[in-house]
């Protein structure tokens, strides 16, 4: 009876963590979403530089592999569709990459005014992405 119960929980267990398994990219999407609040709440901290510049180079890391990723957004287009768009997000990504690669390269040159910038530029490519591919609330 003891083994039919520890058969019983890890099925439930195991039915759990597959009911709750979070998107690769939700999860990826989330980080992001994190370290733009970091870095926003640091941004005009010259103490923070080398500590933001870590976080400007974890976001490319993050946004290069997000672009091997296709949204459930695109997923969900007409076949005909989908090319174009995923065309449109891997553009996306790749412009939020090379702004971070630049976000990352002026915190360690201590360059807050370029920083600002570039921040300000990637999130406005961030509100276009979110615009057409981020899926809406339930």
């Amino acid at each position: 009876m003891k083994t039919l119960m520890g058969f019983v929980s890890l099925l439930l267990v195991s039915s759990l963590s597959v009911a709750h398994a979070v998107d690769p990219l939700e999860s990826d999407m989330k980080r992001l979403g994190d370290l733009f609040t970091q870095i926003h709440d640091n941004l005009s901290d010259p103490a923070q530089s080398k500590v933001l510049a870590q976080d400007a180079a974890e976001m490319v890391q993050i946004f290069t592999d997000a672009s091997n990723r296709v949204p459930d957004t695109i997923s969900a287009l007409p076949a005909n569709q989908q090319a174009a768009a995923l065309t449109e997000y891997k553009d996306l990504l790749a412009q939020e990459i090379a702004s971070a690669t630049d976000l990352a390269n002026a915190f360690l040159h201590g360059d807050l005014v370029l920083a600002q910038a570039t921040f300000l530029k990637m999130n406005q490519i961030k509100k276009s992405g979110h615009n057409q591919f981020k899926p809406p609330k339930p």
